[in-house]
């Protein structure tokens, strides 16, 4: 397995760096020493003087430190546990994330789900600020999709007010665990529902259906592959369930947390990219 979770760290680790933006300097056509502060700003990690991304003069940034004291005072609260961070591109990204206190529960014998709540950073210039959330099966460790109301997570820009945007985080956090019960029942009723492999085939045919025409013989393969690894994972994967609608998602969002794209990108996509989208999909997918 590759889910990237289990490479986490405490907050400690966050905290003991932070991010710094700072002008570079550069040299103009006639000689003369400028530099780009009125354009842009490269960011440098504090600890190594590593450049870890660009952004721009106006931007704002949010401290590593202000982000773990929002996840710590979550905690005792008694609304978050078990905080946890990490890092992608060596720190041009980072992430928090909390376990809600609230939402865990056993969805089947051996499937205990919890409920993650996390809080995605950049200083690439690539990223807004994102709270996200998503449920986890820890007999597999597979990132299942939660359901939303359409406006309930909003991303925050990275404009000078980020600060002041940063503190009504911990409402959109509040609302994602009163919201969390809709995504229990959605999963509850999907143990429910039988399946047999002609629905199996119906999913797979509806996310990835053969290519046909002229030089399709590479997609094919491709997507013949995909069909392959997903039909093994109903009958196989840690925590298969064959034989109901959960066990199809179940196929499904093992390929999408263990086996789609690569290692290094697979849990990024999985929160903010293209996997997210994906799951969210299937998952709508199987309840209609």
């Amino acid at each position: 397995m590759s889910n990237p979770m289990l490479e986490s760290h405490p907050l400690a680790t966050l905290r003991s760096w932070e991010p710094v933006a700072k002008p570079t300097w550069y040299r103009d056509h006639t000689g003369t020493l400028r530099n780009t502060e009125k354009v842009s700003n490269v960011v440098f990690r504090d600890d190594n003087g590593e450049a870890i991304g660009s952004i721009g003069a106006k931007a704002g940034i949010v401290s590593n430190a202000a982000k773990c004291d929002l996840f710590e005072s979550l905690e005792q609260r008694g609304v978050l546990s078990d905080l946890a961070c990490g890092e992608f591109r060596g720190g041009a990204r980072v992430w928090l994330r909390g376990k809600s206190k609230a939402n865990s529960f056993e969805l089947r014998p051996g499937h205990e789900i919890t409920h993650n709540l996390m809080l995605i950073d950049g200083y690439d210039g690539g990223i807004s600020l994102l709270p996200a959330d998503w449920a986890g099966n820890l007999a597999c460790e597979n990132i299942l999709a939660t359901l939303k109301k359409q406006k309930s997570t909003q991303k925050i820009r990275h404009t000078g007010r980020v600060s002041e945007r940063f503190a009504a985080l911990v409402q959109q956090i509040h609302q994602s665990v009163t919201e969390f019960e809709q995504t229990k029942h959605a999963l509850q009723h999907l143990t429910r529902q039988k399946a047999g492999f002609s629905d199996l085939r119906e999913m797979l045919d509806k996310f990835f259906p053969l290519p046909v025409g002229e030089d399709t013989e590479r997609k094919v393969v491709n997507v013949q592959e995909t069909r392959n690894r997903i039909a093994h994972a109903y009958e196989h994967a840690p925590g298969a369930v064959p034989g109901s609608r959960y066990g199809l998602y179940q196929a499904a969002t093992y390929w999408l947390t263990h086996e789609r794209g690569r290692n290094g990108s697979r849990f990024e996509q999985n929160i903010t990219g293209e996997g997210a989208r994906l799951n969210r999909a299937f998952l709508s997918h199987l309840l209609n």
